[in-house]
């Protein structure tokens, strides 16, 4: 996770208007089908991955 947060940082400055995160199905994590111990790290990095997405929006200038 520290990596991909590094790359996200550094496109700071891009005019950054959407993102999709995809292949994290809630309740359908290969682990958790696999386990009897529910591990939620797919879930956790996804949401992760789009707050710092979120934040890189946030710094995009709104230009008319």
């Amino acid at each position: 996770m520290p990596e991909i947060k590094k790359i996200l940082q550094g496109l700071a400055g891009l005019k950054i208007v959407g993102a999709d995160i995809v292949e994290v199905t809630p309740g359908k994590c290969l682990l958790r089908m696999l386990t009897s111990n529910p591990n939620e790290i797919t879930h956790i990095t996804g949401a992760n991955i789009g707050w710092e997405m979120l934040a890189l929006m946030a710094k995009t200038p709104l230009v008319a």
